[in-house]
């Protein structure tokens, strides 16, 4: 598979062009299975959806991703002694905004705050709500962009 961020056509274009190829609907079970055939190049994910008390725009919400991400980063690497969690602590202790973060999108924040969390985990985060953002500017058509999302999930639970 091509890399995703070497395509330069607009969002709109590459979800149009995605949304071309076969796609089919598959059950959790079949995914799982498809999965645990080859574990090194299949990866499946469980969604888990936060309700947010305050709902924030994709914007803000990719604004505090991107923050924490790099908060983080750099807060390890100045206390290589710190455990996530004491780190984690004093970033919502020192910062309003992450604090609010917490309470509006907790499984995206334990996602972003623990080391362990693979990279490709996060980037799809990150890009899932750059769609997100695209479609509440009305770039792109909602249902267009879902379709594309899970072509391109069951494209690489197919490698």
């Amino acid at each position: 598979m091509s890399n995703p961020h070497s395509d330069q056509r607009p969002l709109a274009d590459r979800i149009a062009s995605a949304t071309q190829t076969r796609q089919e609907i598959i059950a959790s079970d079949k995914v799982r299975e498809i999965c645990e055939q080859d574990p090194r190049h299949n990866t499946g994910y469980e969604v888990v959806y936060d309700t947010p008390t305050k709902p924030l725009t994709a914007r803000e919400a990719y604004d505090m991703m991107v923050h924490l991400r790099d908060r983080m980063a750099t807060l390890r690497s100045e206390r290589p002694g710190d455990d996530d969690d004491t780190i984690a602590e004093d970033l919502v202790r020192e910062d309003e905004g992450v604090r609010l973060f917490t309470q509006s999108h907790p499984t995206i924040y334990a996602k972003f705050v623990n080391r362990n969390t693979p990279t490709r985990v996060i980037e799809t985060l990150l890009r899932m709500t750059q769609v997100r953002m695209a479609i509440e500017i009305g770039e792109v058509d909602e249902n267009l962009a879902t379709a594309a999302l899970q072509a391109q999930v069951l494209e690489q639970c197919k490698k």
